[in-house]
């Protein structure tokens, strides 16, 4: 009889099951080619950063174990909430260091915002003025939609303030890693809950509170200011004017939303959620929401100081990454594989990442830039290939009704 290897996901949690090591479950290996593909065109230092801080993370979760720490997951990720505590706040040093040192143009685009500066930005996608008193209307905004909507005026402003703080982060480590996605395992309201607990935040305002989290930054898996930056790079790359771009882009996305809420809202009401996936549809209500706001109201959540030491020791950490990423070329470890840790993409993409590394560091030393360069096409290969194999078995399934195929389930 012959047997089948599953290379989408081989579980090694079985073989974990006994203090400390059952500390770094969940444990798999992923073989996804296309991953390998993108790997390889990222310089040696990031893809080595990657796996590198990922397993840097396991270890500590093994550490804690042994020390005897009670470990337990972040809310709504298999990730331990020491883990991501320390990413947060490495995240928000990793924004505040990014804002300082765009401190010039943020400069000129303010005088440009209030008419004291002539400098020509006609190559900008939207123009300087525009696009900051854009972000003051929208903001506002939103700020009053919330305090309508009865989230509190002050705390709608400071989690969504918090939300585009990290997700900027986001966006450079999609566009600089070369992830096809990245989750903040902790989020804003994580945050404010250990800062403050939910009495502090004030249990009125926690339902539409946890809504606006649940619905715009929990696994956002496809957040939109990443792909118009790369499809702004592929404009210059290409010399289109960045103007004609972005208007093109701004059509694609409101047909996209045209058609995806229509499609959604016709699979809803034909085929019910119960009987769709289940991540997507009765688990992110029931359990995630319902379940977890119930808590905050009836048991509550208290404040915890313990969570504000950890995102303090990942906020130094980061400074230091900062600071020896900087200043020294023979440091090996880059910020982003400490942003990126021992979150979900990592939990999923860590194999594919250490082989594309482990070749790419073997073509290098052996065959240099040449051979390098000739294998370009075979690792493309890797990532067109097995994208279009995947549509291919969408329309497969579309015409023959065969249901119940798992394509990229990460």
């Amino acid at each position: 009889m012959a047997t089948v290897l599953h290379v989408h996901l081989i579980s090694l949690d079985a073989y974990f099951v006994e203090r400390p090591f059952r500390a770094i479950t969940p444990f798999w290996v992923r073989i996804l080619f296309s991953i390998i593909g993108l790997a390889y065109l990222l310089p040696l230092e990031l893809s080595f950063s990657l796996w590198f801080c990922y397993f840097a993370f396991l270890a500590q979760q093994i550490f804690a174990d042994w020390w005897g720490v009670p470990l337990r997951n972040v809310q709504a990720y298999p990730v331990k909430d020491f883990v991501a505590h320390q990413m947060f706040g490495g995240i928000l040093v990793y924004a505040l260091y990014s804002f300082w040192a765009a401190k010039e143009h943020w400069l000129t685009v303010l005088k440009q915002a209030f008419g004291r500066n002539g400098e020509d930005d006609k190559d900008e996608a939207i123009p300087y003025a525009a696009a900051f008193w854009g972000c003051i209307l929208g903001f506002t905004l939103i700020t009053l939609w919330g305090w309508k909507a009865g989230a509190g005026l002050f705390w709608t402003a400071v989690l969504f303030a918090l939300y585009f703080l990290t997700h900027l982060v986001a966006v450079r480590l999609v566009c600089e890693g070369g992830m096809l996605y990245v989750q903040h395992p902790f989020r804003p309201i994580n945050f404010l809950l250990a800062l403050m607990g939910s009495d502090g935040i004030g249990k009125r305002h926690l339902p539409m509170l946890v809504l606006f989290d649940h619905l715009l930054m929990l696994d956002n898996r496809s957040p939109l200011m990443p792909c118009i930056v790369q499809g702004l790079r592929v404009a210059d790359a290409a010399q289109i004017n960045r103007r004609q771009a972005t208007s093109a882009m701004a059509l694609s996305v409101l047909a996209a939303m045209l058609l995806s809420y229509g499609s959604y809202l016709r699979l809803m009401y034909r085929h019910g959620g119960n009987n769709l996936h289940f991540w997507f549809t009765t688990y992110y209500t029931r359990n995630l929401y319902c379940t977890w706001t119930a808590h905050l109201l009836t048991a509550g959540e208290p404040a915890n100081p313990k969570a504000l030491i950890t995102m303090s020791f990942g906020a130094v950490t980061m400074f230091w990454l900062l600071f020896m990423h900087r200043n020294f070329l023979w440091f090996p470890i880059a910020p982003i594989g400490y942003l990126m840790g021992a979150s979900w993409p990592m939990i999923n993409f860590w194999f594919p990442v250490l082989a594309a590394w482990g070749i790419k560091a073997l073509v290098l030393r052996y065959g240099g830039g040449r051979l390098y360069r000739q294998l370009l096409p075979f690792f493309a290969g890797l990532i067109f290939g097995e994208f279009f194999s995947a549509g291919f078995w969408v329309i497969v399934d579309l015409f023959t009704g065969v249901r119940g195929h798992v394509i990229f389930s990460f």
